[in-house]
């Protein structure tokens, strides 16, 4: 933009200037009174070549907007929430996390059982 404009600018300045402002109002009364031309949209300079895998992600991103989450997520929920040791853990805060992972230490595979629990745990 900034050599469009005629600016002496560093490329690192990411930020619209003031005199940024006042080039696009020059050139844009430029253009208004036969002074600029405006650039061919139909030029290979300014086309945007889309691959195989954007099109498919786009494709797919559509087709995943139609799917509604409701269902899947009670057919996740229900499946996981049928065995004792398997739960959905509740994210709502991490001390929720630290204690849904300390219980599974002590009462998964190889830890707690009716005949090994005493009360120093």
């Amino acid at each position: 933009m900034h050599q469009r404009l005629n600016l002496n600018i560093p490329q690192k300045n990411t930020f619209l200037l003031p005199r940024d402002i006042l080039a696009i109002a020059d050139r844009l009364i430029g253009m208004k009174f036969g002074m600029g031309t405006l650039d061919n949209m139909n030029h290979l300079k300014n086309k945007c070549i889309h691959s195989v895998a954007d099109l498919l992600q786009d494709q797919f991103g559509l087709a995943l907007n139609l799917i509604t989450s409701t269902p899947l997520t009670a057919t996740y929920e229900s499946f996981f929430g049928l065995h004792l040791l398997s739960q959905v853990l509740d994210r709502t805060n991490p001390l929720t996390q630290i204690v849904h992972r300390r219980k599974l230490s002590y009462l998964g595979l190889r830890g707690l059982t009716g005949q090994t629990i005493n009360f120093r745990i």
